[in-house]
């Protein structure tokens, strides 16, 4: 599966520059850079296999896109149109994130004062276990990658492998995780690294940090996310409709009457 999701992202990577060719398809060069940049790390952090597929994502990618273009599916309207309105949502994004919301940020302060004034929403309803998950396909290129931790390799540099969680950890309740991983996850020791596990999912990776019994106000780590997300929402929402309002002022705009909001809601009387 993870072969697919990497064509998403080779889809791009097209152009060549002077570095030695990893591969070819007719004219067209994947370089050990775009190579790096697509899987996000140098291919000696990860296995052979996982490169190779990396590899294969991207011959499969540009094989079908030639394809694509030999039978002019680029030239359908309706395709121009969806290719056109995406161009607009990316141009639009864009903006959005490098000039409306550049330079946003939520100080940490702020994120200790929210979950100081509420902390009591945040109680554990279950046991939780604090966990850096790698998630892996194939049980080769687990177990060197659980070779290459064991001998010092930071597991932070394996980030293409990380689950549901960053390199600090992320916390789990037993349900959120599959039920082979849960078993291990609870009972070993905080600041272990378990052996490969494997599951229908593949083959997981844990390193433990801690634990959280049910009943206890979760730590400031476990919902610091959940706090930024809300701040970051708030500011930004109020950052992009003050952008807006400002854009408004600078353009003719009409509304057709029969679309404008006329009508009052009546309350129910009590």
């Amino acid at each position: 599966m993870k072969r697919y999701i990497l064509i998403l992202f080779l889809l791009l990577l097209s152009c060549s520059n002077k570095e030695e060719p990893v591969a070819r398809v007719d004219e067209t060069i994947l370089t050990e850079d775009e190579l790096s940049q697509t899987v996000g790390y140098s291919s000696e952090v990860l296995s052979s296999g996982y490169v190779k597929d990396a590899v294969n994502s991207w011959i499969d990618q540009e094989l079908l896109y030639r394809e694509a273009r030999k039978r002019k599916l680029d030239r359908r309207e309706d395709i121009k149109q969806e290719i056109e309105e995406y161009s607009r949502y990316i141009l639009t994004e864009h903006l959005i994130q490098e000039v409306v919301l550049d330079g946003l940020e939520i100080e940490e302060d702020s994120l200790l004062d929210y979950y100081n004034r509420n902390s009591s929403l945040y109680t554990a309803q279950n046991d939780m276990v604090r966990l850096i998950l790698l998630n892996i396909e194939d049980a080769d290129t687990a177990s060197s990658v659980h070779e290459k931790i064991t001998n010092g390799v930071p597991i932070g540099r394996f980030e293409p492998f990380l689950y549901l969680s960053d390199s600090s950890g992320s916390f789990f309740t037993r349900d959120e995780l599959p039920k082979e991983v849960a078993k291990v996850a609870f009972s070993m020791g905080d600041g272990k690294l378990s052996e490969p596990i494997e599951t229908s999912f593949g083959y997981f990776i844990i390193k433990k940090i801690s634990s959280v019994k049910q009943g206890v106000i979760l730590p400031f780590e476990a919902v610091r996310d959940d706090i930024h997300y809300i701040l970051y929402s708030r500011k930004s929402s109020d950052r992009i409709s003050s952008f807006i309002d400002s854009l408004r002022g600078e353009h003719s705009i009409w509304i057709n009457p029969s679309y404008e909001e006329t009508t009052d809601v009546e309350e129910d009387s009590i």
